[in-house]
């Protein structure tokens, strides 16, 4: 921005009065004063706590205000309103809640028991479930800036500088996947494994109903596991209701036609909150920057001679743009969700001391349900942390 303010006439027009005035009235002074009105913009409505943190941005923001801000009369009166700005705002840094205001209290907890690593998770009502998990889950989604989702940040070396917020969804994400298929996995007897599936099913669906469907992904992520996808058996037990119920959801988190039923549940969806599912973001960025340059040439003509200009692609950049302002929008309503202390302490906590790795899944569901040596292998399913990056 401070190299675009800082534009210089082309020598045809410098060589002439007449064409320089010209130039500085209709070209240059607009310019700076949408280079003005950007700075504004980003100050005060989309700098984040860990830009200000940037090395060296603040001495650049404050030679930039200091020098050819005000040196120009012109824009002198500017330049101290973008510093007042800039100081309101880094008073404002640091650990920051938002205020919750709801018109109406949360609808009290489902379930008001102690809940442990010994205990069914069938026991507790599968929309209890979708509620403590939608407000753990906002909590991390809410917190994912702009600048995490540039330039592929969750996959860089730095990643966890850059996009650690980004890293932590997609952790918890990868954990409940890894819970799903560990509860139904660790059930006794087909009747019990087949009640737990379901249950989950149901919890798979309330999520949807809340418009959390990161949730509803990552239960149907842990549900499609290959140690699970292979429970024939399991899956026939079901009743009628929970098999329509399981087709049901399958439809809507397949990747058919680029997520068709998904993007369209999305956008039909008319609740006040709502968690998109993040894997989508992630995939349709990876799309855009690697299939767009940063820069485009231009040929012009002057003087009877060709210039190949290098032009920044604004279009990539609108792209972008448009993508990062549809998760801010779904980041500023909050769930009106009452916390229950035990559900949340087991999904924070006690959860993590139960899952089960890869190996151990399988192991288990070989164990439960034996392999039929004249049926097919089972196609191994891709992690839920390729999916959330875009890695098909």
């Amino acid at each position: 921005l401070t190299a675009r303010y800082a534009m210089t006439p082309p020598s045809e027009v410098a060589a002439s009065e007449a064409k320089l005035e010209l130039w500085t009235r209709k070209v240059q002074q607009p310019v700076q004063l949408m280079v003005c009105n950007v700075l504004t913009k980003w100050i005060m409505h989309y700098v984040y706590d860990d830009e200000l943190a940037t090395d060296g941005l603040i001495e650049s923001f404050d030679a930039f205000v200091d020098g050819p801000l005000a040196d120009s009369s012109r824009t002198r009166k500017l330049g101290e309103l973008l510093k007042s700005n800039m100081t309101k705002r880094r008073k404002n840094t640091g650990p920051r809640s938002k205020v919750k205001m709801f018109s109406t209290p949360p609808e009290p907890p489902l379930y008001n028991e102690a809940f442990s690593a010994i205990d069914r998770p069938a026991a507790v009502p599968a929309l209890e479930w979708a509620r403590q998990l939608t407000l753990i889950e906002f909590e991390l989604f809410e917190r994912i800036s702009p600048a995490e989702l540039l330039g592929q940040a969750w996959t860089k070396k730095n990643k966890e500088e850059r996009a650690k917020h980004v890293l932590k969804l997609i952790e918890h994400s990868n954990n409940v996947a890894a819970w799903v298929a560990s509860v139904v996995l660790s059930e006794a007897n087909i009747e019990q494994r087949s009640d737990a599936f379901g249950h989950l099913v149901e919890v798979a669906s309330e999520c949807a109903k809340l418009g959390n469907f990161n949730g509803l992904f990552e239960i149907m992520a842990g549900l499609d596991l290959a140690a699970v996808h292979r429970l024939k058996q399991t899956k026939q037990h079901l009743n009628a209701e929970r098999q329509a119920q399981l087709e049901q959801l399958n439809r809507l988190v397949s990747v058919d036609a680029n997520r068709k039923a998904y993007r369209g549940a999305l956008n039909d969806f008319t609740g006040p909150s709502c968690i998109p599912y993040l894997g989508m973001y992630l995939t349709d960025l990876t799309f855009i920057e690697e299939g767009n340059s940063n820069t485009i040439d231009k040929v012009i003509t002057t003087d009877d001679q060709e210039q190949t200009l290098k032009l920044i692609n604004w279009g990539k950049h609108q792209k972008y743009a448009a993508i990062i302002e549809e998760v801010r929008f779904y980041q500023q309503t909050s769930y009106n969700l009452a916390p229950c202390e035990s559900i949340e302490n087991y999904l924070r906590k006690s959860m993590l001391d139960l899952l089960m790795d890869d190996k151990e899944q399988y192991e288990r569901s070989l164990e439960v349900e034996p392999r039929n040596p004249r049926a097919p292998p089972v196609k191994e399913k891709p992690p839920l942390v390729k999916l959330m990056q875009g890695t098909h």
